[in-house]
C-alpha cells in the first residue's frame, strides 16, 4: 500500500497450493527493501528482493513467536521455540543460508518453559550490521546482542505501573491486564531506540464483555483501545537515557517505519475498519 492506503503490489495470495501462503505470522521490510515473510503453517521463511521477487525459501523448525530481524538477504535472526533438548533453552536463533547457525538468549533468571510464553517471547530490532536489540515482553529489559550470541549490555527501566510478571492471567474485572513490551525499533542511524509499552487503560473494567461458548462463560476486551493505552518512550543510545515518554489513549500495535506507529481499529464483529 502507498501512503494514501491504495494497494500498489500483490506479492502472493493465500491458498492451498504449496507456493502460496497458508498463514502469515509476520512480514518485515529491511532498510535496503528486502522483505521477509514468516509462514509457520508451511514452516518457512520467504525472502523477497526489493523488487518483490523471491530470493530464497528456507525451512523453519519449532514455533515462531513473532519477531524476525534481517541482515542481508541470506541471514536472519528469529524468535522461536525449538523443542529439542539442545535448543529448547534458547529463544533466539540465527539462520544463514537456510541453516541454523547459532542459538542464544537463554534467560539467566529461570528456565525457558514452552507453556509460559513470557519466558520465550522476545521483541527484536536491528542495531547494526552485526548486532540487534532484544526485549523481554514481561520486563522492561532490553539487551544488545551480536548475531553470534554475545551479550553486550542491558537497558533496564522501571516505569510506573510496569511490574515484572511471569503468567499472563485471563481477563477479569478484579485485576487489570499486565503491562508488556509490545514493540521496539531502532532508527536507521542507530541513535534512538523507540519502545512501545502496552499498559492498562483507566477504562479497562468497562471494556470487558462476557461471552458464552460450549466451554463456558469468560471475559474478552470488547474494545482493545479502551482496555489498553500505549506508553511510547524514546531512548538516546549515546547516553542510555530516556529523552521522551508519553502515554496515549490508544493501542498502538507496532512500527510501520522509523518514528511511525500503527493501530488497528476493529468493528464489533472483529473486522478491520
Amino acid at each position: 500500500y502507498d501512503s494514501r492506503g491504495t494497494p500498489s503490489h500483490l506479492i502472493e495470495t493465500y491458498g492451498a497450493k504449496a507456493e502460496r501462503f497458508a498463514w502469515v505470522d509476520n512480514l518485515v521490510v529491511d532498510g535496503d527493501g528486502t522483505v521477509r515473510v514468516v509462514d509457520m503453517k508451511r514452516k518457512r521463511l520467504v525472502t523477497l528482493s526489493p523488487t518483490l521477487t523471491t530470493v530464497r525459501v528456507d525451512s523453519l523448525r519449532g514455533s515462531f513467536l513473532g519477531s524476525v530481524v534481517g541482515f542481508g538477504q541470506a541471514r536472519a535472526v528469529l524468535n522461536m521455540y525449538v523443542g529439542t533438548p539442545e535448543l529448547a533453552p534458547f529463544p533466539i536463533h540465527t539462520m544463514s543460508g537456510g541453516v541454523l547457525r547459532r542459538s542464544f538468549g537463554a534467560p539467566v533468571d529461570g528456565a525457558v518453559r514452552a507453556d509460559l510464553r513470557s519466558t520465550i517471547e522476545r521483541k527484536m530490532t536491528r542495531a547494526s550490521d552485526s548486532t540487534l536489540w532484544v526485549a523481554r515482553v514481561n520486563e522492561y529489559r532490553i539487551g544488545l546482542w551480536t548475531t553470534n550470541g554475545a551479550h553486550t549490555y542491558d537497558l533496564v527501566r522501571e516505569p510506573q505501573g510496569f511490574d515484572t510478571w511471569i503468567e499472563d492471567p485471563d481477563p477479569s474485572r478484579s485485576e487489570p491486564p499486565v503491562s508488556r513490551i509490545s514493540s521496539i525499533r531502532a532508527d536507521a542511524d542507530g541513535r534512538l531506540l523507540w519502545v512501545l509499552v502496552r499498559v492498562p487503560d483507566v477504562r479497562w473494567r468497562t471494556a470487558l464483555k462476557a461471552v458464552t461458548t460450549e466451554e463456558g462463560q469468560f471475559l474478552i476486551p470488547e474494545d482493545e483501545s479502551a482496555y489498553y493505552d500505549t506508553l511510547v518512550e524514546v531512548i538516546d543510545l549515546s547516553t542510555r537515557s530516556v529523552i521522551a515518554s508519553q502515554r496515549f489513549d490508544r493501542l498502538f500495535r507496532g512500527f510501520a517505519a522509523d518514528h511511525v506507529v500503527f493501530a488497528l481499529d476493529l468493528t464489533s464483529g472483529a473486522k478491520p475498519v
